[in-house]
């Protein structure tokens, strides 16, 4: 509801960077996809908005205001330009209107809906380069042959391996206070490659022993 009576075509756009702080644990898992920025700036891109720019409000307690920068390790594309702010400047913003961010934050931390305003008589203006870089990954694919040829159709088995890592990629999971600390996923993707692994061992002693008389490969 907080583009409800809220032009915002060829405008900047300001969005608080979390979800409410104060929400039940069931709402905030079912916030989570709609707090994301690359949501967020998708949103205001297809309300005809110019650029999205994010505060993190005092409530948030963060160590960094501003967002920081990450590898966007993704297809898409939100087409909007999107720029990070202190909650200083944000309050400085927001006194032309009357308003305040803590009072914002305070009003909003709890779920209830707010409508959108504008703020008289800002204007902004930014330059924003966006760097383009190649990086590497790697598969691993293991194949059973059920016969003395390799099979023209096959069943694949699989399982993803990746995982938060240090927290290098907009992706992550990890927090601010997490960064530079590997975690590995034991619940998540170490739990479905040990399962591939099971299997893998399990149907090659069925081969091994001539228990399967599969026709395709696995």
């Amino acid at each position: 509801d907080s583009y409800v009576h809220l032009e915002v075509e060829d405008k900047w756009v300001m969005v608080f960077r979390f979800m409410p702080e104060n929400i039940e644990p069931e709402l905030r898992h079912h916030w989570k996809r709609f707090s994301e920025l690359r949501y967020k700036s998708s949103v205001a891109r297809d309300k005809g908005a110019g650029g999205l720019v994010i505060v993190s409000g005092p409530n948030s307690q963060v160590k960094n205001e501003l967002v920081p920068l990450r590898f966007e390790a993704s297809f898409g594309d939100t087409s909007i330009p999107v720029v990070s702010i202190t909650d200083e400047i944000a309050n400085e913003w927001l006194n032309r209107s009357g308003k305040n961010l803590q009072e914002l934050q305070d009003q909003l931390d709890d779920g209830s809906p707010g409508i959108g305003f504008q703020i008289e008589g800002l204007s902004l203006s930014a330059d924003i380069d966006v760097v383009s870089e190649k990086k590497q990954g790697r598969n691993v694919l293991g194949r059973l042959q059920m016969s003395k040829c390799p099979s023209d159709n096959f069943i694949i088995i699989g399982a993803h391996l990746d995982h938060i890592g240090k927290g290098s990629s907009s992706q992550s999971l990890a927090k601010e206070h997490d960064e530079n600390t590997i975690y590995y996923g034991a619940d998540d993707n170490a739990s479905g490659v040990a399962a591939v692994l099971e299997i893998a061992e399990y149907f090659s002693c069925l081969v091994k022993d001539g228990d399967w008389p599969a026709k395709r490969d696995i």
